[in-house]
């Protein structure tokens, strides 16, 4: 017990010319002793650039080295230590890990048992860790911000990195007859909030082909008289509805009231009609019970970048989100 710390720290360190960065792990009695990392890489970044042009801040402060170990070791992963934008070697935790056949481990497979295990034991499934981890980057972010030049410049560091044909053919081999659970379903549908998804021309011609030939149910029940259908396209010939017919039709559907930060409003096409934002990100927003977190949050462009981090750990709900029933 003579060699306890005070504080057992996880950090971060910045380039401030580069955006580069690097997670580390820390033990001191003095939080403020201007310990600058022991990794290789960004020993010799400081060397070049010189300290006065890297930050550091501490991310976690832990009272035992082990918690402080298991979260750098959550933070700095595998993809972590591939990313070029990162000053890291290996992976965290006080641990060495190699990668290909210099780790001993090459070739050989974990069991389904040891797989539970892992899976049980993984410290992100505690809520308590999970928000200490929202609480951390958050703090960082609303002390810190992240300029437009380093957003531009991390944006620039991911464009064009596409999977490889093997890696899709592995992930296409590892999903293939995959039942999701109506959890694990629930989660993507969260995760896709707020998310527009762009098809390619290939992506839809795939689609096209895949559905060509196969059975729609709802088609079995339209009317397939043709008199009859004959009559009723004359009767309709040359009708239309006002815009006003059209706005009632879509107001009696609704049957909840939607409470928002931009007011209060008895129908969607109300609510698109005075913000000019989309009925299903009022939907989303008002139904989805969840935890909004940073990546929830990329597609929220009627959010400033400023105002985010305010949202970050809370549900839409607690932002102001949040419909009820119409009184009968």
């Amino acid at each position: 017990m003579a060699n306890r710390k005070k504080h057992y720290i996880v950090y971060l360190i910045e380039n401030l010319l580069n955006a580069k960065i690097y997670v580390g792990f820390h033990s001191t009695d003095e939080i403020e002793d201007g310990y600058m990392g022991s990794g290789k890489l960004i020993r010799r970044a400081i060397e070049k650039y010189g300290v006065e042009n890297f930050k550091r801040t501490v991310l976690f402060d832990f009272d035992n080295r082990h918690d402080a170990e298991t979260m750098e070791r959550r933070i700095v992963d595998e993809d972590f230590v591939e990313d070029p934008m990162t000053y890291n070697m290996t992976v965290g935790g006080n641990v060495c890990i190699l990668f290909g056949e210099r780790n001993g481990f090459y070739g050989r497979k974990h069991s389904d048992e040891t797989k539970m295990n892992f899976s049980l034991n993984n410290p992100m499934h505690s809520p308590e860790i999970k928000m200490k981890v929202i609480e951390g980057i958050k703090r960082f972010y609303q002390t810190h911000g992240v300029s437009a030049e380093t957003r531009e410049k991390l944006r620039i560091a991911g464009t064009g990195r596409v999977q490889s044909e093997e890696t899709k053919e592995k992930l296409r081999l590892a999903l293939t007859g995959r039942i999701f659970t109506e959890e694990h379903k629930r989660k993507i549908s969260i995760s896709s909030i707020g998310c527009t998804r762009i098809r390619t021309a290939e992506h839809n011609k795939k689609i096209s082909e895949s559905l060509t030939g196969v059975a729609k149910p709802y088609m079995q029940i339209v009317n397939r008289n043709e008199d009859k259908i004959r009559k009723t396209a004359e009767k309709h010939r040359g009708m239309k509805r006002s815009d006003e017919t059209k706005r009632n039709i879509k107001k009696s559907k609704e049957q909840f009231i939607y409470h928002t930060p931009y007011g209060i409003f008895s129908s969607a096409y109300d609510f698109e009609e005075e913000t000019g934002l989309s009925s299903t990100l009022l939907y989303n927003r008002c139904s989805k019970e969840i935890i909004l977190k940073p990546s929830s949050l990329n597609r929220a462009h009627d959010i400033p970048v400023d105002e985010k981090p305010n949202y970050w750990g809370k549900s839409w709900k607690e932002m102001g989100w949040f419909r009820e029933t119409k009184p009968e």
